[in-house]
């Protein structure tokens, strides 16, 4: 029997193991559901790898690409904040805790309520896009 076989397979256990303790544990940490958490670590970084490829091939400013990758990932984060909100249950699945015949908004912690993630958004895309025109102007 050759041990190539078994460290291979170990090598595998920890090169997808401690990513996934590490996401455990942030998501623990923060309060989040691990899934919901995970997803939204999974879409960033798929965003980060977009946003890494046209800044290297556009040239593109890295304060604008900067604000303007954070524009797309922050709503990716929303599901986290909907779970840390509910206590780090999974908001697709139904609360046994949620009073249904109330006005559930009023219960929203502020940073879970709609004016905070659409603001936070605007914010995000008001500041890519003073960069972008700083950018733009600097160069002409």
């Amino acid at each position: 029997m050759d041990n190539r076989d078994n460290s291979a397979g170990a090598i595998a256990v920890i090169a997808i193991g401690l990513p996934m303790l590490g996401l455990l544990m942030f998501s623990r940490s923060i309060g989040a559901d691990f899934l919901t958490t995970g997803s939204a670590v999974l879409r960033s970084a798929m965003f980060i790898a977009v946003a890494g490829i046209l800044w290297y091939f556009l040239k593109t400013p890295i304060r604008a690409t900067s604000f303007g990758i954070l524009t797309f990932i922050w709503p990716c984060w929303w599901r986290v904040l909907d779970s840390i909100a509910l206590g780090g249950i999974d908001p697709d699945q139904p609360n046994p805790l949620s009073l249904s015949f109330l006005n559930e908004d009023r219960f929203l912690p502020w940073w879970d309520t709609d004016w905070c993630k659409y603001g936070v958004l605007f914010l995000l895309m008001a500041v890519c896009a003073y960069f972008i025109y700083k950018a733009y102007q600097d160069r002409y």
